[in-house]
């Protein structure tokens, strides 16, 4: 399974009404530096209605780069 998907579906698993944030799924990878690397993905997710990235934000609770 590749990164995209890794990440993908950490994120299908954030229930709705809740958020985690780009340094948590990054933890659940197993590298806490990869963050941004969380974003740049998320930030081409061509299917947001299938993997809610919107559930993700900043670590201050803050919204990234979904738009």
């Amino acid at each position: 399974m590749d990164v995209y998907a890794l990440i993908y579906d950490l994120v299908r698993q954030i229930p709705e009404g809740y958020v985690t944030t780009y340094g948590a799924i990054a933890k659940a990878l197993g590298d806490i530096r990869a963050s941004k690397a969380v974003g740049e993905v998320l930030a081409m997710n061509p299917t947001p209605i299938i993997v809610p990235c919107h559930r993700v934000v900043m670590s201050d609770g803050s919204l990234g780069g979904y738009t």
